[in-house]
């Protein structure tokens, strides 16, 4: 009772699976059908590529004492540090050379250097001369 099962149908362009509910069948032969696996493996590109769109790495080296440029508030947020301001620095410099991947004011940093809790982030910036920034664009 409530089994299902899977019939596989090939074509030269994909495949697609097709669910018989057993029970359903029975009572009157309801068929779901799944998307084919090409449906599938565009719905999975399309969302990448949204989620590239909305999240980025910067790379900003501090070697030669240069300052970030970015004011966070590091207190609001408990799962990144939101940008307050940009205002020159390394950071400032990362917008010129990097457009389409700006850090702008609103925007969300979610990870430095493989750090996501905000002490740990702060930490990360006064520390290492070397800094990954994943930011999150701001909804």
């Amino acid at each position: 009772m409530g089994q299902k099962c899977c019939v596989a149908e090939e074509t030269e362009t994909a495949s697609s699976v097709t669910l018989l509910d057993v029970d359903d069948e029975r009572r009157g032969g309801r068929v779901k059908k799944q998307k084919s696996a090409a449906e599938k493996g565009k719905a999975v590109v399309d969302a990448l590529a949204s989620a590239a769109q909305d999240t980025f790495e910067a790379i900003l080296d501090k070697k030669d004492g240069k300052k970030l440029g970015i004011d966070v508030d590091h207190l609001s947020d408990k799962t990144g540090l939101p940008v307050c301001r940009v205002y020159g620095g390394l950071a400032g410099k990362w917008n010129v050379d990097n457009p389409g991947r700006e850090i702008h004011e609103g925007d969300v940093i979610r990870e430095v250097n493989g750090e996501t809790t905000p002490a740990a982030m702060l930490d990360r910036c006064k520390q290492d001369s070397k800094l990954v920034l994943r930011v999150k664009r701001k909804d």
